[in-house]
């Protein structure tokens, strides 16, 4: 966990299952606060293009697929929703990502 505040957080931080009523939630929160916010969902991929990822989007939020591609060298901390499966794309980048770099992985699940 870190203790600097979202804005200060270097490459902003990726939320896995940002269409989620608690994911979006935290989504939103971070842009109020100033960071830089990348989100992915599986609605997203499929072409289900729920209200709430309109909403995210005219927010400030990137949306990206759910392929591992938002989680980058330079993503600064991911947020994962409890719903995503041990074998999603973004998990497994955010956990080879800090696996890499020697760090615990700044999540729980």
């Amino acid at each position: 966990m870190t203790s600097q505040s979202p804005k200060q957080i270097p490459g902003g931080v990726h939320v896995v299952g940002v269409a989620g009523v608690g994911m979006s939630a935290v989504a939103q929160a971070l842009v109020d606060q100033g960071c830089r916010v990348t989100g992915s969902d599986r609605y997203l991929d499929s072409g289900d293009r729920l209200p709430v990822l309109n909403q995210l989007e005219a927010a400030g939020v990137q949306l990206v697929p759910q392929d591992g591609s938002g989680v980058g060298d330079e993503t600064g901390a991911v947020v994962i929703s409890t719903a995503i499966e041990p074998g999603n794309p973004d998990l497994l980048a955010a956990e080879q990502r800090w696996r890499t770099d020697g760090c615990r992985l700044p999540v729980d699940r």
